[in-house]
């Protein structure tokens, strides 16, 4: 294919490096020369955009709003409808909220790999807005998101889970699922040593919807050590309730930000994996099973669609600690059975070489088709 310019847009980095940060560093390995358009940055880049071409949006100037998402959020819009992305033939969003947004003229190409429908605004509409999601300041973002889900030319979405919320809530057509990168290979790949006591694992950003709390109750109900790594907006209430429920510290055990090799070697000893919230995918629950650990997730997360129940996971029906109490009693049953190198094998199947070629050869079909 001719060279083409490119242009990734990315909603914001505020975060540390979780699942859609490692979708910007594979699409920034497709596009080395690619220039970058996100809302603000907050901290220090990572590794892989050092070097790189990025561009912000005014926000960037009002750092006092940016730990107060709801009070950005009706800014957001106008941010990313202001960027000029005119001199780029190829227009890749990275999105779970705003940065489809962006307007680009007729001849150019807009993709959208689309994370989710924007979540406090749909799915998870219920934990954003406890008080109810039909407010004045939703309404008026639904609508705006609406008609700027139809900016793209084409969606792509993560999973099937996305797909159908894509057609749910936009009313829109979307290519075929493009599941996100995982870091497969790399960890498959760890040594293989021994915990000097069994524990069980979470890696997640400690927000409300991803329902650390459940995991933290269950265990220091039955008694198992938890880890759990990540920081996030509820660090402190799930340190609070760890204190209360584990007043000597036996069981729940807070790990911070750690490195790529210890996050690995942590994959690799966990006894499961766990991931009680509902994710739009969740790719740290393929990421553990490419250690060949066994997983605890919700049925619909985008991850439950490749990882088999009972196979590979143990599907979760509810949001509950009935649900993940049900999970240990069958595993205690079946443990025996459980074949952790087939649970690898799944995991292979979507590294992120895997996802780099499947992407180019979407990208490379639409253009062929386009012509």
């Amino acid at each position: 294919m001719p060279a083409r310019k490119v242009a990734l847009i990315y909603d914001w980095l505020d975060t540390h490096y979780g699942g859609a940060e490692k979708v910007l560093e594979a699409l920034c390995d497709i596009y080395p020369e690619a220039d970058i358009f996100t809302a603000f940055v907050t901290r220090d880049l990572p590794d892989f955009l050092q070097g790189r071409r990025l561009f912000t949006t005014f926000l960037q100037k009002l750092p006092l709003l940016w730990p107060f998402k709801p009070l950005l959020a009706p800014l957001m819009p106008l941010a990313f409808e202001l960027l000029n992305v005119t001199n780029y033939d190829l227009v890749i969003s990275i999105s779970s909220f705003a940065a489809k947004a962006v307007i680009t003229r007729a001849e150019q190409t807009h993709i959208c790999y689309l994370l989710t429908p924007t979540r406090f605004l749909y799915s998870h509409a219920a934990d954003y807005f406890p008080w109810g999601k039909n407010i004045g300041l939703s309404k008026k973002l639904r609508h705006w998101d609406y008609l700027a889900a139809r900016r793209a030319d084409y969606i792509i979405p993560i999973s099937h889970l996305v797909k159908n919320r894509t057609q749910e809530f936009y009313n829109l057509p979307t290519l075929p699922p493009l599941y996100p990168p995982v870091n497969a290979r790399s960890i498959s790949a760890a040594p293989q040593t021994s915990p000097p006591a069994p524990f069980d694992l979470i890696v997640a950003r400690q927000v409300p919807y991803k329902r650390i709390d459940l995991a933290i109750k269950v265990c220091c109900q039955l008694k198992r050590r938890l880890k759990i790594v990540g920081t996030g907006s509820h660090h402190h209430q799930l340190i609070s309730l760890a204190n209360h429920l584990d007043p000597r510290h036996q069981l729940i055990e807070f790990l911070g930000l750690v490195s790529n090799q210890e996050l690995a070697q942590l994959f690799n000893q966990a006894e499961v994996f766990l991931m009680p919230g509902r994710e739009d995918f969740g790719i740290t629950a393929l990421e553990a099973a490419a250690a060949g650990t066994f997983v605890f997730l919700q049925k619909e997360s985008g991850a439950a669609e490749l990882l088999p129940h009972r196979q590979a996971s143990f599907h979760l029906p509810c949001e509950s600690v009935e649900s993940l109490i049900a999970a240990y009693s069958w595993l205690k049953d079946h443990q025996s059975q459980i074949n952790h190198s087939q649970i690898k094998k799944i995991a292979l199947q979507y590294d992120v070489s895997v996802f780099k070629d499947n992407f180019l050869w979407t990208i490379n079909d639409l253009s062929v088709s386009s012509t």
